[in-house]
């Protein structure tokens, strides 16, 4: 585990590539973020464990966690 706040923890597995780590702190985040793109964060991250479950229902999980990380590199709190 990295030490520090989930900020720090959020930006050290960003730089490190780690999606599936990056993206369960990110989902967890409420502030300073929209209800939408706390939606999209959220969907990606659960996209890596109920794959199939949104698959059946019409989503493309790969899409899914490609958006949502490519949402995390545009919030302020990830590039700082």
């Amino acid at each position: 585990m990295i030490p520090g706040n989930k900020t720090k923890q959020l930006r050290a597995h960003y730089a490190k590539g780690e999606k599936k780590e990056a993206l369960r702190i990110a989902s967890s985040f409420r502030m300073d973020i929209t209800k939408e793109d706390h939606n999209v964060l959220k969907k990606g991250y659960e996209c890596f464990h109920y794959g199939d479950t949104y698959r059946q229902m019409g989503i493309d999980p790969e899409k899914a966690i490609a958006d949502a990380w490519e949402l995390l590199g545009h919030l302020p709190f990830v590039r700082n």
